[in-house]
């Protein structure tokens, strides 16, 4: 995969590479970072995979679409990996797709783009959970007739 991404790179200018939303590879592995194996030890990402990354633009946003990801041997996801992107977007713009908006019942992560770039709709995930917390009182309440 890191050979892959270096191709790309060294085909197009840096203006061709900027981003908004950036999808992690292969599910948030080691393998976008470098062709070495994974060393938690001593994890030593690319230069030219990190310049890739710091062509986001304005407030950007990193997606991995993975299982949760756990500070453990796993990779993918790699929790190095993920610690990288946050580095790069910050905590509160690197999602995960397993973990979003919780562990327990992840749900679809949806944007809205504007000439600002995009912004995560949250409004219509409140909205959603509203409708569906109406819906589950109406139904998980005991109705008593007679």
């Amino acid at each position: 995969m890191y050979a892959v991404w270096e191709r790309v790179i060294g085909m197009n200018d840096e203006g061709n590479l900027e981003w908004d939303i950036f999808l992690a590879p292969h599910h948030c592995s080691w393998s976008f970072f470098s062709s070495e194996p994974y060393d938690p030890d001593a994890p030593e990402p690319s230069e030219g995979i990190i310049d890739l990354l710091n062509m986001k633009r304005g407030r950007a946003y990193i997606v991995s679409s993975s299982k949760p990801i756990e500070d453990n041997d796993d990779n993918p996801p790699c929790h190095d990996a993920a610690e990288i992107y946050r580095s790069v977007v910050g905590k509160d713009r690197f999602l995960c797709t397993g973990e979003h908006p919780n562990v327990e019942e992840p749900e679809p992560i949806h944007f809205t783009m504007t000439v600002n770039g995009p912004v995560r709709d949250e409004l219509r995930e409140a909205r959603k959970s509203r409708v569906h917390s109406y819906v589950q009182a109406a139904v998980a309440r005991p109705r008593y007739y007679g």
